[in-house]
Parts: structure tokens; sequence; C-alpha cells
């Protein structure tokens, strides 16, 4: 992923308003158990899916939204991630906690612009508008 200096321009005012200034009361700090496991997750994907190779964690948040009955999401939570990259720009990292067949923090969305937006029911259940506000993920 390449990144111009007008998407890292964009990225830093979105980030600025969306996710880097305040913080949802719906969103926490991660664990650190957690911490480990999202900063694991999102260096590998982004070392291997994009053209960053100094990826820095700016910030993480790990949304707080209760998301109801088993079936209806294959996640048990979902996370933020910003990244920054001397060489590729600010990204931001939606990633998501499968809760069956291997376990574990995937990163679902990479992007500067919309991350997430894309993703429905299959991968929230009912719960994507309320998780995507609480990370402070704003779709059109």
């Amino acid at each position: 992923m390449r990144l111009t200096s007008a998407t890292v321009a964009s990225v830093c005012l979105a980030a600025l308003a969306g996710c880097g200034g305040g913080h949802s009361s719906t969103s926490r700090p991660p664990t650190p158990t957690e911490r480990a496991a999202l900063q694991q997750a999102a260096y590998d994907f982004v070392t291997a899916k994009t053209d960053a190779r100094n990826p820095q964690i700016v910030r993480m948040r790990v949304a707080s939204v209760p998301l109801g009955s088993p079936g209806a999401s294959p996640y048990a939570a979902f996370a933020l991630v910003q990244l920054s990259d001397p060489d590729a720009g600010y990204a931001v990292a939606l990633l998501g906690y499968r809760k069956r067949q291997l376990s574990g923090w995937r990163v679902l969305a990479l992007g500067s612009m919309q991350v997430g937006c894309g993703l429905g029911r299959n991968v929230f259940g009912s719960h994507g508008p309320a998780v995507r506000r609480a990370l402070g993920l704003p779709c059109a």
C-alpha cells in the first residue's frame, strides 16, 4: 500500500477528528495481553500485505460494545490500531477477535478512509454501527 501525501494529510485529519483527539466512552485501551496480540496481528498483516517496512503503532482502542448472542457475529471483540510508517504513511487497521476455529485477532480492514465501512452483518452481526461509532470510524 503506497500512500500519497494527500492521503496522509486526510488520514491525519480523520485520525484527529474521529480517533485521535478524544475517545468514545464505549471504547477502552487494550489490556496488556490484548495489546501484545493486536500489535503482532497488525505488524504481521501490514508487513506481509503492504510496502510498509517500519510500521509504528500510534494508538490502539478496543470497542466496549456488547455484541449480544453468540451466533450474532463470528467475532467476540473489535479493535482499532492506528499505524504510521516513514515510507508508507498513516493507516488505520480494524481488527476482530475470532472466537471460533483458530481464535485470535485478525485484520479485517486496512486503509486511510472509510475503514470497515464495507464490512456487513456477516462480520458485525447487527452491531456494525455501534462498533464503528465506539471506535470513531465514520462511514458516509
